[in-house]
Parts: C-alpha cells; structure tokens; sequence
C-alpha cells in the first residue's frame, strides 16, 4: 500500500468514486463497478480511471511518470509513490473477473480481461516505461496474467491470437526477471521469493518456450532456498513489516 494513504475526501472529485457497494462487496458488484472504470486501488481506495486504466498515471495525485524511455531511467518518486503507479499494471483485478465469469457466465468479463491485456501490451513495450521497473512487479502481473488466461479458458473471448499474444507477454517478462534476479537476492526479502516464484510458474507452465527447464530449475531452487533462510522456525518470515 501507499507510504501516506491519501484520505477520501483529498481526492479530486472527477477521480472519488460514487459508493455503490460495500468494502465487504461480492464478486460481480465490484466487477461491474470495474467496467464503469472503477478501480479499487490496495483494497481499499475505489477510484474513476476508466477502462483500460492510464498504465503511467497516479490516481492519488494526477502526476504522470515517462512512459517512453527504457526503465532504469524512470524517475521512482517523480509522481508520488511509485507503487500507485504499478498497482493497476498488477492485474490485480485479473482475479476479481475470473470470479465474477464464474459465477454468472458473463463474457463480459472475460472479454474486459483480454482488452485490458492487449492495452497494456501496446502502451508498455519490453523494458520502456515504469511497470518493468520491478522485477517483483513483473512476477506479480505474470501470476495474474495467467489466473485470466487459465481461468478465461473456455470464453468466446480468449482466442488462440490472444493467447499466443499471453505466451508471448509471460516469455518476455519472465527475462526481464532473471536479467535482475541477483539484484532480487541480494535485498534478503520477499522480491527474491515473488521472483523465484515467477520463474518456476513460467518455467513449469510453458514448457515449449526457449528458458523454460533453467527458469523452472533456477526457481525451485531459489524457492526452496529462501524460505529457509527467511522464514523461521515457528513460521514468521524476515521481513518483520
């Protein structure tokens, strides 16, 4: 979540969404809330971005970060707390949707999924642009990426070029994890699990592509490594926060 959650009435009045369900709200509710452009920002924060949501644009405070220049020459504080930049590109609302498709059958959700993947594709090109930043950030989206495209599997909506298109995003992002992986583990905390953890997903799902056996081999390693050096004995982890 945000250093200094933003208070719902410091919110711009174009951006506070109207409360129309409860915190407590059920699957499809917050579902369509989510095609009328309403976004629930840390579990906690509904806010109006619209539909695909601006992949650059902090919602909190309307500052924009670069979107055309390679990753490691994005500013990380130009906009605010860069984490409210990357929570849309989380996918989070991935898992919202399957949930919402299965209990209804409505392909609209299935279908909100896919355009929201392409227009991520389009805006966020290979290592340009804040959300390949973090290399967590990219294992977090692959997890979600695939929860849709398994859990869309059946819709009208997820063709063979759409998941092709998948295959492709998760390849790619999967080398931009192991390109900084040793970066990952040296900090000594969950960015080194969440990562491992990509790479063994990607590794052990697309056997067909290229790096597959080293991402798989290389991510249950490290996986099995770091939980136990992280978590101790009576099942707490390192990272006290």
């Amino acid at each position: 979540m945000c250093e200094a959650p933003v208070a719902a009435d410091a919110l711009p009045l174009a951006q506070r969404a109207q409360p129309c369900f409860s915190r407590q709200g059920t699957a499809r509710p917050r579902a369509e809330a989510l095609l009328r452009g309403v976004l629930r920002y840390f579990e906690y924060h509904d806010l109006e971005v619209g539909w695909p949501p601006d992949w650059f644009r902090n919602p909190f405070t309307g500052e924009q970060l670069p979107a055309d220049c390679h990753w490691s020459r994005v500013p990380t504080f130009a906009a605010g707390d860069i984490k409210c930049v990357w929570e849309a590109s989380r996918f989070g609302f991935a898992y919202l949707l399957v949930r919402a498709y299965w209990r209804t059958g409505d392909a609209r959700y299935a279908e909100a999924f896919w355009q929201a993947v392409e227009d991520w594709r389009v805006h966020n090109p290979p290592n340009t642009g804040p959300n390949w930043k973090c290399g967590q950030e990219s294992a977090f989206r692959i997890m979600a990426w695939l929860f849709g495209g398994y859990g869309f599997g059946d819709a009208r909506a997820t063709t063979p070029e759409r998941q092709a298109m998948l295959a492709q995003m998760v390849a790619v992002s999967a080398r931009r994890i192991e390109a900084h992986f040793e970066y990952a583990l040296s900090q000594e905390n969950n960015h080194g699990i969440s990562e491992a953890l990509g790479l063994w997903t990607v590794g052990t799902l697309f056997p067909q592509l290229k790096c597959a056996r080293r991402w798989e081999a290389s991510g249950r390693r490290w996986l099995e490594r770091l939980a136990q050096d992280l978590i101790y004995q009576d099942g707490g982890f390192s990272q006290h926060s």
